[in-house]
C-alpha cells in the first residue's frame, strides 16, 4: 500500500558540507570538503539519482544522510526536524543504506534468515519467532527470491551477486522504511542482472511509497529509474531538475560532457579522436579553485568564472550552478568540443 504523502521533504540536506583532514602530494596537512554546501530534498515517493564521476561526493553525501557522517556545516532534517547528534534507533528505522558491494555487505557466516531476522528484532522486538519467520518470507518474496523457503536458510556464498543484493534490499526493507539510500547498488552487478534490480527499486517505490536516492555514474541506468535528476562536481551540486529535461537539455557545461562522454549505441561511425571529450577527474576537493570550481576544464569559461562562484539559477524547470544562466532565461548552450555552438 502506497504511504499518504505530504507535501514537504521527507529528507533534505541544507547548505551541507561535510570535511575531512588529508595530506596534499608534498604531505602538507589540507581540509577536504568533499561535500560543499549542499542543499537537497528527498520527497515521498520519488526516486532521485545523483550522478557524478568517482570522487564527486556522491557516496559522502549518502552517508551523511545515513548519519554515518556527522556534518561540519548545515544540517540534515527528517520530515522537517533536525537531526542532530547521535540519532535515535527509530530514525535508522527509517532511514536505510544500501551499499555497493553485496558481496562485503553480507556477513558470509550467517544465514539469510538470521541476516533479515536479526534487524527485524532489533527494530521490532515484540515479535514471536514464528511472527519473524513469516515477515523473512514475505520479504524474501517481495524481492522475488522464490520459492522463499529454498531460501531463508542458505548462506550468502551460495548466492550470486544479484541475489545478494536483494537481500541487501530485503534486509534494508525489513524495517519499513520511508528512505532508502541506494549507494550504487547495481555497479558490481554483471549487465544482464542490472535491470532486474532497477526494476526493484522501482517496484519497491510504486508499492510501498519508499523514497529512493538512487547513486550512481551511470546516466543510462539513472534515466531509466528517476524522476529528477542532480549532477554532482567535486562535493558541489551543479545541475538539477526532472530526469528527461537534464538528459535531453543539460545545461552546465559539465553535463554537456558528462552526457557526450556516455557509451551512446545509436553512433554508426567509428569513434575518432576528439568526437568524445575527455572529462578527466573531478577536480581535487582539497584543491583551492577560485571562482567556478569547474573552471579548469570548462570550455565555456569567462573571467567571471575563475573570480566569482555562482549560484545556483532556475531556467525552466532546471537549477544550474553556471554564470552563463546569470538572468538570462535560455542562453546558447556552451560551445561543444567540434566548435560548433549547440541550439
Amino acid at each position: 500500500m502506497t504511504r499518504t504523502t505530504g507535501s514537504g521533504p521527507v529528507l533534505s540536506a541544507d547548505q551541507l558540507s561535510i570535511i575531512f583532514d588529508g595530506k596534499d602530494a608534498a604531505g602538507h596537512a589540507v581540509e577536504v570538503r568533499a561535500c560543499n554546501k549542499v542543499s537537497l530534498d528527498l520527497h515521498a515517493g520519488e526516486i532521485v539519482a545523483l550522478v557524478g564521476e568517482s570522487g564527486s561526493g556522491k557516496t559522502t553525501l549518502a552517508r551523511a544522510f545515513a548519519r554515518i557522517f556527522a556534518p561540519d556545516e548545515g544540517e540534515i532534517r527528517f520530515h522537517g526536524e533536525r537531526i542532530t547528534g547521535r540519532p535515535k534507533r527509530s530514525f535508522y528505522r527509517h532511514v536505510q543504506l544500501v551499499y555497493q558491494d553485496p558481496f562485503a555487505s553480507l556477513n558470509s557466516l550467517k544465514t539469510i534468515r538470521h541476516i533479515l531476522g536479526r534487524t527485524i528484532r532489533i527494530h521490532k522486538p515484540e515479535l514471536t519467532r514464528s511472527e519473524v519467520t513469516a515477515q523473512i518470507l514475505q520479504l524474501l518474496e517481495m524481492v522475488a527470491l522464490t520459492p522463499a523457503e529454498d531460501y531463508i536458510d542458505r548462506f550468502p556464498s551460495s548466492l550470486s551477486g544479484g541475489q545478494r543484493q536483494r537481500i541487501s534490499i530485503a534486509r534494508a526493507l525489513a524495517v519499513e522504511p520511508d528512505v532508502i539510500l541506494a549507494d550504487e547498488p547495481t555497479s558490481m552487478l554483471d549487465v544482464s542482472i542490472r535491470l532486474d534490480v532497477l526494476n526493484l527499486l522501482d517496484a519497491i517505490r510504486r508499492e510501498r511509497g519508499v523514497t529512493i536516492l538512487y547513486i550512481t555514474h551511470d546516466i543510462a541506468s539513472a534515466r531509466y529509474v528517476s524522476d529528477r535528476m542532480c549532477v554532482m562536481y567535486s562535493g558541489e551540486l551543479v545541475e538539477s531538475g526532472p530526469t528527461e529535461e537534464v538528459v535531453s537539455n543539460p545545461r552546465h557545461p559539465y553535463t554537456q560532457l558528462l552526457l557526450a562522454s556516455a557509451p551512446d549505441p545509436s553512433r554508426t561511425k567509428p569513434a575518432e579522436p576528439g568526437d568524445t571529450p575527455d572529462v578527466d577527474e573531478p577536480a581535487d576537493p582539497s584543491q583551492a579553485i577560485s571562482g567556478c570550481r569547474f573552471n579548469p576544464r570548462c570550455p565555456a569559461v569567462m573571467d567571471r568564472c575563475t573570480a566569482e562562484k555562482p549560484p545556483l539559477f532556475t531556467v525552466g524547470e532546471q537549477q544550474v550552478k553556471c554564470w552563463l544562466y546569470d538572468g538570462v532565461e535560455a542562453p546558447t548552450r556552451a560551445r561543444s568540443t567540434d566548435g560548433e555552438h549547440r541550439p
